[in-house]
């Protein structure tokens, strides 16, 4: 049984200790937990950087230069699970390695050595244009595109989990209606587009959310180092949505 099927995700493999797992001798296992760790989140800091003021290519070899010495250095030897939510440890590494980049930038050319980082520059900076202008706070941002990148990594587990049944479009049919309070306005012509009874189609809406509910507590415990801030956490989440 995996942790997203329990009713309450399980807290003994979280984010926090696949950091303390890459600090052991560096080598397969270390890159691979590492690789683990960041393979979701590297947008959020990209759009951090770009309020901030950097320029695109700028805010890519940040993003770059905080994974690269990740992998290749150990620079997060010093994370703490005690510190608490992982989204908000991680921040404060990449505003340390914002203040000190100039400091050591020759030593990390753009592109060299063996890290592969998986930032596509031209998506981000796409995905960026549509952000909100003005003056919003970086920190909000990044708040809010560190909640989209864990929904979109939600969504991607139940759809996987939908197409080894084959009813990958029942999935995207339904996905819509899944944060609605209450059920859809025309449950019968949803009904109809799904071919199935009014009856079955409540069922399976009904299903799909309990399922993503125990899904996103699951991704969200990841990152935690306590499973009695989930609430707050799931909390939070939804207001970064929100704004």
């Amino acid at each position: 049984m995996s942790a997203f099927d329990a009713r309450r995700p399980v807290f003994n493999s979280t984010l926090w200790s696949v950091v303390v797992r890459a600090h052991g001798p560096r080598g397969d296992e270390a890159r691979e937990a590492l690789g683990q760790l960041f393979e979701t989140y590297p947008y959020p800091l990209y759009v951090f950087a770009r309020r901030r003021g950097l320029s695109s290519e700028e805010a890519e070899d940040a993003v770059h230069e905080l994974f690269a010495r990740a992998l290749e250095k150990g620079s997060l030897a010093g994370a703490d699970p005690a510190r608490g939510r992982f989204r908000t440890y991680l921040l404060t590494a990449f505003e340390h390695t914002l203040a000190n980049r100039r400091r050591w930038w020759n030593a990390l050319k753009r592109g060299g050595g063996k890290t592969h980082i998986a930032l596509d520059a031209q998506s981000a900076e796409e995905r960026y244009a549509s952000e909100p202008a003005g003056g919003d706070d970086p920190r909000a941002l990044y708040e809010a595109a560190w909640a989209r990148a864990l929904l979109a990594k939600v969504f991607e587990t139940l759809r996987g989990e939908y197409e080894q049944r084959g009813e990958g479009a029942v999935f995207d049919r339904l996905r819509t209606h899944l944060l609605e309070a209450g059920e859809p306005a025309s449950m019968e012509q949803l009904a109809q587009e799904l071919g199935k009874s009014v009856e079955a189609a409540k069922v399976g809406l009904h299903r799909l959310r309990k399922r993503f509910r125990a899904a996103l507590e699951a991704e969200v415990a990841q990152t935690l180092d306590d499973p009695a801030h989930l609430e707050d956490e799931l909390r939070a989440l939804f207001e970064a949505l929100g704004r």
